[in-house]
């Protein structure tokens, strides 16, 4: 026969369970909602007239990112650096594992794309002018799993 002390235990080790359960899944719940709003936060760079004025000036002018001095006396670096630093925060956020590449994927990889391949001189001479080893890795991170996703892709079709 089960008596009152095995009966109050088991009901309190059920309740410890459901407890850790519905705290589990009060966090998940949680963690999606962050991740929804940075996402949110970050397409938003993207949406708004500055940074399209940017990106029409600065992808416009591609043909002058040779080197960077050059670039910055005929055109300034103002509007370049408005689309060269949110796709910095973008490689940043990605390799950090903080927003899956996909979102990137989506929003953004002709952009990235385009935009690396035109600006990679100009920021490596940068690097050399300015001493900033540093300068471009998270767009060139971006840029080389994109890339990487995208041969995977074509492999697949094949």
């Amino acid at each position: 026969m089960v008596d009152l002390q095995t009966v109050s235990i088991l009901i309190a080790s059920a309740s410890v369970v459901v407890g850790i359960i519905y705290y589990s899944s009060q966090i998940r719940n949680q963690t999606r909602a962050r991740q929804t709003d940075l996402i949110i936060r970050v397409y938003s760079l993207m949406i708004n007239r500055e940074w399209l004025d940017a990106w029409d000036k600065t992808s416009t002018s591609t043909s002058d990112m040779i080197d960077w001095n050059t670039y910055r006396k005929k055109h300034g670096s103002s509007d370049f650096n408005v689309v060269y630093l949110t796709f910095e925060l973008f490689g940043i956020l990605s390799e950090k594992k903080l927003v899956k590449i996909d979102f990137f994927e989506r929003i953004g990889h002709d952009h990235v794309v385009f935009m690396w391949e035109k600006m990679k001189p100009m920021l490596e001479d940068a690097r050399k002018t300015l001493g900033l080893q540093q300068l471009g890795v998270g767009t060139e991170y971006l840029y080389n799993e994109m890339k990487k996703r995208e041969q995977k892709l074509q492999q697949s079709k094949v």
